[in-house]
C-alpha cells in the first residue's frame, strides 16, 4: 500500500519534470533565433552546436536510422535528374552502383562494412567538433580526397542526389518517428552546416537552392 502510494506521488512528479525539461534545448534555440531574419545570420559554428546537439542528445537514435536508410532510400525527385531517382535507392540508380562495383566497395561484406565504418568516422568526427578544429578539417580533406580520386565518373547528380540525404532523411524520419518534429532553426542548422562543411563538393549549392524552393530542409540562407 505504501509503495503504491509513493509511486501514484512520485510518478505524475516526474512526468511534470520531464515535461518541463525536455523542450528547454528547443525553447533556448527559439531566443537564440526568434526570426527568420536571425536565421539568415547562423554561423557555421552555431550551426555545428545544433547538429551536435539533435544527433547526441535529441534525436540520436533516429537521425543516425534516418542516414542509413537514406543511403538506399531518398524522397526526391530531384529536378536535374530526372525520373530515375523518384523514390530510388541510392545503390540501385546504374550511374552509382557501376562505380560501386569497378571499386569493389561493397562486392564483400569486408569492403561494404569498411566504408559504412569509415564513412561513419569521418561524419562523427566534423560533426562532433568545432568546424575550424583539427580533427574536422582532416576528416573533410579527408572525405573530400576520397571523393576526388572519382572526380571524373561522379556526376554531379549523382553527387547531389547521394548528399541530399544528410539534410531531407533526418528531418523527414524525426518528422515521422520521433516525440516531436524538428524547428525551423534545426532545419535550417542542418542545411547551413552542411552547405559550410563541404564547400569543395560542387553539388552543394544546387542541393542548398532546391531545399530552398522546395522548403524541405532550409527556411532561409
Amino acid at each position: 500500500m505504501f509503495l503504491a502510494v509513493l509511486l501514484g506521488i512520485l510518478l505524475p512528479g516526474y512526468l511534470l519534470l520531464c515535461s518541463a525539461l525536455r523542450f528547454r534545448r528547443r525553447d533556448a534555440l527559439r531566443q537564440d533565433f526568434p526570426d527568420r531574419q536571425s536565421l539568415s545570420h547562423m554561423s557555421n559554428v552555431e550551426a555545428q552546436k545544433i547538429v551536435n546537439c539533435l544527433t547526441e542528445l535529441e534525436f540520436p537514435f533516429i537521425i543516425i536510422t534516418s542516414l542509413q536508410f537514406g543511403l538506399f532510400k531518398v524522397g526526391g525527385p530531384w529536378p536535374s535528374v530526372g525520373p530515375r531517382v523518384n523514390r530510388g535507392q541510392t545503390y540501385g540508380i546504374p550511374s552509382i552502383s557501376q562505380l560501386l562495383h569497378e571499386t569493389k566497395q561493397f562486392g564483400t561484406s569486408k569492403n561494404a562494412s569498411k566504408r559504412y565504418t569509415d564513412t561513419t568516422v569521418l561524419i562523427q568526427e566534423f560533426s562532433d567538433h568545432h568546424p575550424k578544429s583539427e580533427r574536422a578539417t582532416k576528416a573533410i580533406s579527408r572525405m573530400n580526397y576520397i571523393h576526388g580520386r572519382y572526380a571524373k565518373k561522379i556526376s554531379n547528380d549523382d553527387l547531389l542526389f547521394t548528399l541530399s540525404v544528410f539534410i531531407t532523411e533526418p528531418i523527414d524520419f524525426v518528422a515521422k518517428y520521433e516525440w516531436r518534429e524538428m524547428t525551423d532553426t534545426e532545419k535550417n542548422a542542418l542545411a547551413t552546416f552542411c552547405e559550410h562543411t563541404i564547400p569543395a563538393l560542387p553539388a552543394v549549392t544546387r542541393l542548398i537552392t532546391y531545399c530552398l524552393q522546395q522548403g524541405k530542409a532550409l527556411v532561409i540562407l
